[in-house]
C-alpha cells in the first residue's frame, strides 16, 4: 500500500514548545523553537526514509482547506483545536472523503472515522470557544494509537466500525462506544 502523508500547522509557522512535550511523542527537547512539521517530518523519515511526507508549514482555514485535502482517499485530523477541526470536517463532507477525528481534552478522549456521517453532525460551531481542561500526555498517545489501528484497517479495507464514536474516561475508566445515526 503506497501511502502519502502531509502535516499542517493550525497556525502559520508553530513552533514547538516545552510545554508540548508532554503530548508530543515524536519530539525531544532538542526540538524546542523548530517548527513542528519539520520537525515531525525529520523524526518520521529516520524511522522509515521511504515514507513520502509533504509539510505545509501555514494557518489550515477556510480559504485553502480544499485544496489541501483534495484527492485523498483518508484525511485524519489530529489537531487540537475546534475551530481548524471543524473546517477539516466540512471540507471532508463536501468532497465525501472518508475524516478519521480524534481528540483528547483533559482525562478524556475520543475518535472516530466518518464516512457517510459528519463530525458537523455530532458537533457545532459552540465547542469553538468551549474551555479547556489541559491535556494528559498519555491520552493523546492511547487515542492516538487507536486512532492509527482503525486508520490502518480502513486503509487495509478491513472490516472497520465507520461512524461511530469511540470514547474513552480515564477517570471513570469507561470506554463507550457510540452508533451515529
Amino acid at each position: 500500500i503506497s501511502v502519502s502523508a502531509f502535516l499542517l500547522n493550525r497556525s502559520s509557522d508553530l513552533r514547538l514548545e516545552l510545554s508540548n512535550l508532554n503530548r508530543q511523542i515524536l519530539l525531544s527537547e532538542s526540538d524546542v523553537g523548530l517548527s513542528k512539521v519539520e520537525a515531525v517530518k525529520r523524526e518520521l523519515l529516520k524511522r522509515n526514509s521511504e515514507l513520502d511526507i509533504m509539510t505545509f508549514n501555514h494557518k489550515v482555514d477556510e480559504s485553502n482547506i480544499d485544496t489541501l485535502i483534495k484527492g485523498y482517499d483518508l484525511v485524519v485530523d489530529a489537531v487540537d483545536n475546534w475551530k481548524s477541526k471543524l473546517v477539516i470536517a466540512s471540507s471532508c463532507n463536501k468532497f465525501k472523503i472518508p475524516y478519521l477525528h480524534s481528540g483528547v481534552d483533559g482525562y478524556k478522549g475520543q475518535y472516530c472515522l466518518f464516512k457517510s456521517k459528519s463530525l458537523l453532525d455530532v458537533v457545532d460551531s459552540s465547542v469553538i470557544n468551549s474551555p479547556k481542561d489541559g491535556v494528559l500526555g498519555p491520552m493523546v498517545g492511547l487515542i492516538s494509537s487507536l486512532a492509527s489501528i482503525l486508520a490502518i484497517k480502513y486503509l487495509l479495507e478491513e472490516k472497520v466500525e465507520l461512524d461511530t464514536l469511540f470514547y474513552f474516561d480515564y477517570l471513570s475508566s469507561r470506554f463507550i462506544k457510540s452508533k451515529i445515526k
